[in-house]
């Protein structure tokens, strides 16, 4: 028998096999391959679109690796938006290693920070999630409207000076959630513009030896904590220009009621409430107020504050709600809103009304030419 035909079973069994192979091949190159990394791209849209709108935009980006044996390096991309004739290219890249079952947020504060931006500063742009493992990625969009124009200051901080009547003094620092509304923009003819503001709410909290413990102290209810906003106007557009070359004079003339927690002084005295208004102060660089530099809060002369911290030098008496006798006299030695200007927690107070909706991401699945090249190497 010929050699070659001894090996035909042989040759018959590859045939069929490099046959069987070729069309799993074929069937394997009608797929798009699995991809080396996912990539998921998520729009961001951040705070006020607007210095003068009283819409706040906020985006969270929501991302867990759902394996419960591998973990993933991660890259987060930040990037920002411009337009087609005034393009932007400024981004940065920050990188991580995700755990099984873990989990991280992407955020406007982290946005700010990650690209040097100012906190109130708006924000349009991506971030991508590049990942060698599939993850669920959710975005998460807030857009919370404000009546009457309405900004929302969470953390707002304030030092008061307390003089008791036998003349004891204190220092107490105040922190809390500040409201301000204001009125409608109103441009004169001489180049300058006005708006009418009023502190709708306060509700700030320290702690006061002379009070006996934790204080709260909140806008007086009866009466109006009003002031207002002037500045120039660019007399090319018509529209008011604030900025740190260019900052606006901001006053408030307050009304303040004071609660001590301690419920054996709030007995004996009420509250206490300042007879004159206390006049306070600031140079602002942009509505609403920007950040400002804490140690600048009571650390300049008074009269002359730093940017966006609102000061007042005049000494206002105090007197209590229980029979109205004198209990001695309050100054503000610095009132900061202290952004960014963000909704509540949880969006809870009554005068802000937010619209939540969330979206699952996909990753950006390979493209016809990516398919194309992975069917030739078959």
């Amino acid at each position: 028998m010929p050699r070659f035909l001894s090996k035909a079973p042989v040759l018959a069994a590859f045939l069929a096999l490099f046959c069987l192979t070729g069309c799993i091949c074929k069937d394997v190159d009608r797929q798009l391959p699995k991809p080396k990394k996912y990539v998921y791209s998520v729009k961001v849209v951040c705070d006020k679109l607007h210095p003068f709108e009283n819409v706040i935009h906020w985006t969270d980006v929501n991302v867990h690796n759902p394996s419960k044996t591998k973990k993933t390096q991660y890259l987060k991309k930040f990037l920002l938006v411009g337009t087609q004739k005034e393009p932007i290219n400024k981004q940065k890249e920050v990188k991580g290693v995700l755990p099984p079952n873990g989990a991280f947020a992407v955020n406007c504060d982290e946005f700010h920070q990650v690209l040097g931006l100012g906190p109130t500063e708006p924000v349009i742009g991506f971030v991508e999630i590049i990942s060698y493992e599939p993850l669920s990625v959710v975005a998460v969009y807030d857009k919370c409207t404000l009546p009457r124009r309405v900004d929302y200051f969470p953390n707002s901080i304030m030092e008061i000076e307390l003089e008791a009547a036998d003349g004891q003094t204190e220092v107490v620092r105040l922190e809390g959630p500040t409201i301000i509304s204001k009125g409608e923009v109103d441009i004169s003819d001489n180049g300058t513009f006005n708006i009418d503001t009023e502190i709708a709410h306060m509700e700030l909290k320290g702690q006061s030896n002379i009070f006996g413990g934790e204080i709260t102290l909140t806008n007086n209810a009866n009466f109006s904590s009003y002031g207002q906003i002037s500045g120039k106007v660019n007399p090319q557009t018509g529209l008011p220009v604030i900025n740190e070359n260019s900052p606006a004079d901001s006053f408030f003339s307050v009304m303040v009621e004071i609660t001590p927690s301690n419920a054996r002084v709030r007995e004996m005295i009420g509250s206490a409430v300042n007879a004159e208004p206390i006049i306070a102060e600031a140079n602002i660089t942009s509505i609403p107020p920007g950040a400002f530099d804490e140690e600048n809060l009571i650390g300049v002369p008074p009269g002359r504050p730093g940017p966006n911290v609102y000061r007042s030098s005049q000494v206002s008496r105090i007197y209590n709600t229980k029979d109205g006798g004198f209990l001695g006299a309050l100054r503000g030695k610095g009132h900061g809103p202290n952004p960014p200007n963000r909704p509540p927690p949880g969006h809870s107070h009554p005068k802000v009304i937010c619209i939540d909706a969330s979206i699952d991401v996909e990753y950006v699945k390979p493209t016809i030419k990516e398919y194309e090249k992975k069917k030739k190497r078959h």
